[in-house]
């Protein structure tokens, strides 16, 4: 595989703004019918280059974004650093932590 310039660029950009102490934290969730969910994190420190924990949570009816959020929510009781990025490959998490959560304190935690 090779990388272009501009990737290679950003890529170096982006390095440059992780600070040693920060910890990135994976999270996943899964839902298989009827009712079988679980989820999943792993924190990877950057000062360190290991991994610092890694976790997974089996719960019954419980949605997939539900399980999404609470990988998240139980990665962040977690760290001990001021520094934490988040990865996550849902867009409905991505959306609670980037966008509506702004609507939501307005609106004192409550959806329209």
């Amino acid at each position: 595989m090779t990388t272009t310039k501009s990737e290679k660029v950003n890529k170096d950009k982006t390095k440059s703004f992780i600070h040693k102490d920060t910890l990135h934290v994976y999270t996943d969730g899964s839902f298989r019918p009827p009712d079988n969910a679980s989820c999943a994190f792993l924190i990877f420190s950057e000062r360190t280059k290991h991994i610092v924990s890694m976790k997974r949570f089996a719960c019954k009816g419980s949605t997939i974004n539900q399980m999404e959020l609470m990988a998240v929510n139980k990665a962040l009781d977690h760290p001990n650093s001021d520094y934490v990025i988040i990865y996550s490959d849902s867009a409905y998490t991505i959306s609670c932590l980037t966008l509506w959560y702004k609507t939501w304190e307005k609106n004192n935690w409550m959806t329209p």
